[in-house]
């Protein structure tokens, strides 16, 4: 009884051939084909590693008849060349499958990352509008911090135009620090908050980046940055 050989059947010109045809297919027909191939060759293993396993039990069986003066030594070396060709056989199958399987690995990662590399085109492309609010939000946050005094100027400004147009009535107040700082520490903390920290912040915003020299630096708070998207 004798098998083909790995090498025989990839030598077989109709093997050839459809390697040849899959070689001209796009990735993906190509990664089926050699899904297929490896599949096909699993099952050619498993079935001949069915045939050697009735060879070793034929060979066995030889050995015991000449053990028992049935048969000759001729039957048990036939049995035994039986048994190598079918060891030969799986190896050779098993080098055909080891390489379609490293094949077959090396395409699926290659389309892989050309599949995760178009999505990642695909979602940049979509994330434009978003990534132009993010950019405007700090162009807004910038002009805010530019601008921060502008609403108390505008009171001021409103002030004016009250004493001009209406001079009998009462004039505007002034602000009391002390009120606009508890104010701004409802609006951005909690009331239990340092009120001193609030009141250098509005001094701070009135009078500039280096309006007051005397007032110490500031740490900065690295987590709360971070947070926000700075980098501090």
């Amino acid at each position: 009884m004798s098998m083909k050989t790995a090498t025989d059947v990839g030598a077989a010109p109709e093997e050839a051939s459809r390697v040849k045809a899959a070689a001209g297919r796009n990735p993906k027909e190509r990664l089926r084909h050699l899904t297929s191939r490896k599949t096909a060759l699993q099952e050619e293993i498993e079935a001949a590693r069915a045939v050697e396993a009735r060879r070793i039990e034929a060979l066995e069986a030889r050995r015991q008849g000449l053990a028992g003066g049935e048969g000759t030594a001729a039957d048990v070396a036939r049995a035994r060349r039986d048994v190598e060709e079918s060891r030969a056989t799986i190896a050779d199958l098993e080098t055909a499958l080891a390489g379609i399987s490293e094949r077959r690995q090396a395409l699926a990662t290659e389309i892989g990352e050309a599949e995760h590399e178009k999505e990642r085109r695909r979602q940049e492309k979509a994330a434009v509008p978003l990534r132009a609010q993010a950019d405007a939000a700090v162009a807004d946050f910038v002009e805010a911090v530019a601008t921060v005094t502008e609403h108390l100027c505008r009171r001021q400004e409103i002030g004016t135009r009250m004493w001009k147009e209406f001079p009998l009535a009462g004039a505007l107040p002034r602000i009391g620090l002390e009120d606009l700082s508890k104010r701004l520490r409802e609006r951005m903390g909690q009331p239990g908050d340092d009120l001193l920290a609030y009141r250098n912040l509005i001094i701070r915003g009135v009078a500039g980046p280096t309006g007051v020299p005397w007032l110490p630096a500031l740490a900065p708070p690295a987590d709360r940055l971070r947070a926000l998207g700075i980098e501090p």
